[in-house]
């Protein structure tokens, strides 16, 4: 899964505007997770990051998209996913 960010007017991660930031380590089929996943950030990740949070009073989306291919034969995947993304940051003077 890539996470990207992206202006609050974007919710689509094909778009243009969307700059992906890192990744997520995929599921087996069946698997769950209880706890937190790492992002592994993208060479340019957190500075694109950062660039979006900079300007606090801009708005800006964390869009998690991925790519699922079935091929013939295949069931189609079932389940569901619960992505929450915490991101933490701070401001000074």
């Amino acid at each position: 899964m890539t996470v990207f960010v992206a202006p609050m007017s974007v919710m689509d991660p094909t778009s243009p505007d969307a700059k992906a930031i890192g990744t997520i380590s995929g599921v087996e089929p069946g698997e769950v997770t209880d706890g937190p996943q790492q992002l592994a950030f993208t060479a340019t990740g957190k500075a694109e990051l950062v660039a979006a949070m900079s300007t606090f009073k801009t708005p800006f989306n964390i869009i998690v998209g991925a790519t699922i291919t079935v091929t013939a034969g295949q069931s189609v995947p079932q389940g569901r996913l619960d992505a929450v993304v915490h991101v933490k940051g701070h401001a000074g003077l």
